[in-house]
């Protein structure tokens, strides 16, 4: 056990009589200031910096020498638990010194500091910058110096504080630094939680829905991520919470009520009961406010989305007040943000297409504003029906934006045409949905299922664009593979190479990319063939929509058709065009060792997998899908039963005689 020094043993004395020290106990400050490295390394420091903080004789001139004594001594300071005592007693004297802030920067960079000294100085480092924002270009560049290597409990802290900085300074080079700690698995938990949260914050600064979407569904992830760390993350579910919200409301689905107001006021609390937020330092306790605003959101999000669901409102006045006005100026009026965001972007449109094209709700709205002109909200709901008096016009004059307005997951089609029309192709294209639905079979309808569910988290497929291309690909190609299945070469001769050739020769792939390219073509925009410098090689079917692209690789097999094999052969390749794009793409197999046996059920022909690369921690995902060739037609199939039969019978007759 560690002896005290005498001047230890003094204030030990002190504090046991109950008495406050006083520096007069000890000589004077200078004398303090002599003992500067035998006072700074003892645990005992927090009293002797209370004691020069709160001492009642300090004349003005001397408030310097004062501060002097606490710069002199905490350098020394080897105990993390004495430095977090001190870095709160520090904040609570209210006064800034950049010597301090250095002092704190110089033990934070010192590898042989202790987890909890290095963190409790980036605690104060932090709460100086904040009130001098000059000195973040340090803070930044220390932070910069932590490695996913590093200790797991140093990389959870630093996260938060470069969560912290990123909100207040949103530096590109903080953001990838997130990333790169996301590699270590043991902090996953608080990294993924500021990633995620950085997602919202570029979600709030975007300009267009489709950007703000984008973010969301990134964030999405990123809290899915933290949870899976730690089910104790009360704070991720609630960010996950409001998110799924508001992608829902976006997209026009049903909430269920009832569901997320349980589980936001159950998070919330956990969140409470965890979170000592009146102990908490200024910055953490801004990141809590900002949960508790994000929770209300969420509430009022559900709500208005379950009233715009409705032909009619029950009670308007309540409806347009507490809900309608609050989430059309969510920004200002239930995030207490100075301006508009990416918020207003994402949800407007919605609310605007929704009350125009409901004649009971529109109506509701204007009867509220000639009967509340003096309303606090006024203004905002005359905003509002001003929105949608435009919108009303552009649906009837024809403007090919209507469409896309009243409701935003519905494609953009014929520019110059008008509302009827638009209505008679609307109806062409959900019958022709209806009736690709009831000619799925059973089997057709599981392969689609299991090959959604398996990318349904996955970051890339969660973004409307992609999802739209891969959903798309995916069921015409399972419909393709059920055709080729069903057909016969008297059926359709282009399918020939499918079936055994006379001259015993096997089709090249190119055979199958050209019968795939032709059916696809026909089906989906945007399809072409033998697309050179894509990933340094050939892509064989290239699907775009707009500037993204999903590729399938065609590729053909003659010795071993198992999935294994295929996937370990052909994974890399197929992986490698997702570089630039989105991480989801299908591999089509012309399998040309089916056995003589027959032609395989279309449920063992398909297969979803994923590919991690070294380095990146969100995964590639690709569909392998198996086409028989070197098949037999019925006829022949018969005839060789027949001979095999024959067969038999003759050995079976050689055996008894």
């Amino acid at each position: 056990m560690k002896k005290y020094s005498s001047i230890e043993n003094k204030m030990v004395d002190i504090l046991e009589t109950g008495a406050e020290p006083k520096i007069i106990n000890f000589g004077s400050l200078d004398e303090l200031l002599g003992s500067s490295e035998l006072i700074g390394s003892s645990p005992l420091l927090p009293e002797f910096i209370l004691m020069v903080l709160e001492d009642p004789c300090r004349p003005e001139e001397c408030l310097d020498d004062h501060w002097k004594f606490i710069e002199k001594t905490l350098p020394f300071c080897v105990k993390g638990s004495a430095l977090a005592e001190i870095v709160d007693l520090i904040d609570r004297a209210n006064k800034q010194s950049k010597e301090l802030f250095h002092v704190y920067m110089q033990i934070f960079s010192k590898s042989d500091s202790s987890i909890v000294a290095r963190s409790a100085a980036l605690d104060g480092a932090i709460r100086y910058v904040i009130c001098d924002p000059q000195l973040r270009f340090e803070l930044i560049s220390n932070l910069l110096t932590i490695t996913k290597n590093d200790d797991k409990d140093l990389i959870r802290c630093t996260a938060k504080i470069i969560g912290v900085a990123h909100a207040n300074w949103p530096e590109p080079e903080l953001f990838k630094k997130l990333v790169e700690l996301a590699e270590n698995l043991e902090a996953m938990d608080q990294v993924a939680f500021e990633i995620g949260s950085c997602k919202i914050q570029f979600a709030l600064n975007a300009v267009d829905a489709e950007s703000v979407e984008t973010e969301f569904h990134d964030s999405k992830y990123w809290f899915e991520q933290s949870i899976n760390a730690d089910d104790n993350r009360h704070d991720a579910a609630i960010y996950l919470e409001c998110v799924k919200c508001l992608l829902d409301f976006y997209r026009g689905r049903d909430i269920n009520v009832a569901e997320v107001s349980s589980n936001l006021k159950k998070q919330v609390t956990f969140l409470r009961a965890w979170n000592r937020t009146d102990a908490n330092p200024p910055w953490l306790f801004n990141n809590t406010v900002q949960l508790f605003y994000w929770e209300m959101l969420g509430h009022k999000l559900s709500r208005l989305n379950a009233e715009l669901l409705t032909p009619s409102w029950y009670e308007p006045a309540m409806v347009v007040e507490e809900f309608l006005s609050a989430v059309w100026q969510s920004s200002k009026s239930l995030l207490m943000k100075g301006a508009e965001t990416g918020l207003e972007a994402f949800v407007r449109p919605r609310i605007e297409g929704t009350v125009a094209a409901n004649i009971g709700q529109a109506y509701a709205l204007k009867q509220w504003l000639q009967r509340n002109p003096k309303h606090n909200d006024f203004d905002t709901v005359h905003e509002l029906a001003q929105k949608i008096d435009a919108v009303v016009q552009e649906n009837y004059s024809g403007s090919h934006t209507s469409i896309q307005i009243l409701d935003p997951s519905f494609p953009r089609i014929l520019n110059d045409t008008n509302v009827v029309k638009k209505q008679l192709v609307q109806q062409a294209i959900k019958d022709s949905q209806t009736l690709s639905l009831k000619n799925l079979s059973v089997h057709q309808v599981a392969i689609i299922e299991d090959c959604i569910k398996f990318v349904e988290n996955h970051p890339d497929y969660q973004k409307e664009i992609y999802r739209k291309l891969y959903n798309s690909i995916l069921l015409w190609t399972v419909r393709f593979l059920d055709s080729r299945l069903e057909m016969t070469q008297k059926d359709e001769p282009v399918i020939k190479y499918l079936f055994k050739q006379d001259n015993g020769k096997k089709p090249k792939e190119e055979k199958l990319q050209a019968d795939f390219n032709n059916v696809m073509t026909s089906i989906i925009g945007g399809t072409d063939i033998e697309v050179m410098n894509v990933a340094g090689g050939r892509a064989d079917v290239l699907f775009r929509l707009n500037t993204e692209r999903i590729v399938t690789e065609v590729k053909r097999e003659e010795r071993d058709s198992s999935f294994d094999n295929l996937i370990a052969e052909y994974s890399a390749q197929a992986a490698d065009y997702q570089n630039v794009s989105g991480r989801l793409g299908l591999v089509l197999v012309l399998d040309q060792t089916t056995s003589a046996n027959g032609t395989p059920h279309i449920s063992t022909l398909v297969k979803p997998t994923q590919l991690t690369r070294e380095g990146e921690s969100i995964p590639r995902m690709l569909v392998f899908i198996k086409v028989p060739g070197e098949r037999l037609r019925p006829s022949d199939l018969t005839k060789q039963a027949k001979k095999k039969g024959a067969e038999q019978r003759r050995g079976q007759k050689r055996k008894a005689n």
